[in-house]
């Protein structure tokens, strides 16, 4: 059976994928060990959701926000953290990149 990882963030609760439970991101507890989500870009990590049920659930739901929006996608185990890097971490680079570049550019 191929299995996938499921990413999914801005949901807390998580979500309930043909029977799987899909974690959301929690949140931060005073003297708990840091929620390996911070560590991923805000995502929650399911893995070992089979493919066929993340497939089902994925075309019944790809017009939703979650989707639309890049809330929830899922990888194999191989390529998460590329497409984490993807999803998450490039929305972020850019942002970061464009100030790095106006911050120096008076600097010479």
């Amino acid at each position: 059976m191929t299995t996938v990882v499921i990413a999914l963030k801005g949901v807390p609760n998580g979500l309930n994928i043909g029977g799987y439970i899909v974690k959301g991101p929690q949140k931060q507890v005073p003297g708990e060990p840091v929620p390996e989500h911070y560590k991923t870009g805000g995502f929650a990590l399911t893995p070992g959701v089979p493919k066929e049920v993340w497939d089902a659930w994925y075309k019944a739901n790809e017009n939703s926000h979650i989707v639309k929006e890049g809330l929830i996608f899922a990888s194999d185990d191989a390529n998460i953290h590329s497409a984490l890097m993807m999803q998450g971490g490039m929305r972020q680079a850019i942002p970061d990149a464009r100030r790095m570049i106006m911050q120096n550019a008076g600097k010479g």
